[in-house]
Parts: C-alpha cells; sequence; structure tokens
C-alpha cells in the first residue's frame, strides 16, 4: 500500500488521509516547489530550516510532556471506544 502511495506521489498526486471520514493529512510531492504552509516558492534552504525548527519543537514538547505512566496502547484502546482491537 505504501508502495503505491509513493508511486502516485512521484508523478505530482496527493494522497488524502482520513480518519472516520475527517480529512487529518495527506501525502503530496516532496519537489513541488511549493511552499505549502505559505503558498510560496520557498527556498529549500527556507523549508529545511522551518522543518528543523519544528523537529526542535516537536522533541522539545516530547521530553517535557509524559503520559503520566499511562501506555500508549492503553489510550489507543480507550480512543476506539465500543469497536475494540481492529
Amino acid at each position: 500500500m505504501l508502495r503505491a502511495v509513493n508511486d502516485l506521489t512521484a508523478i505530482g498526486g496527493e494522497v488524502g488521509i482520513t480518519v472516520n471520514g475527517s480529512m487529518v493529512g495527506r501525502f503530496v510531492p516532496a519537489n513541488n516547489g511549493i511552499n505549502e504552509v505559505n503558498g510560496t516558492g520557498a527556498s529549500s534552504a527556507g523549508q529545511s530550516a522551518a522543518v528543523t525548527e519544528a523537529v526542535e519543537f516537536i522533541e522539545r514538547f516530547g521530553s517535557e510532556h509524559t503520559l503520566a505512566g499511562l501506555g500508549w496502547k492503553a489510550l489507543r484502546d480507550e480512543g476506539r471506544g465500543d469497536e475494540g482491537r481492529r
């Protein structure tokens, strides 16, 4: 499945990711020359700096916030409600 998504985006296609029918993300071609955040043709250096900043933020956030002893699997299963394991 991931190979098909990769092949589609390689030729310029986009693939949406949905959860319960709501769009939560999408795969887009990496080299389309457009910065999706502000719609400009930002340089790759500018995009690289933005990516680096985002990664650093995520790492800081992760180090400052914990699951307080809860396992991620328990949280996953709680979020599934009556559906149970898939």
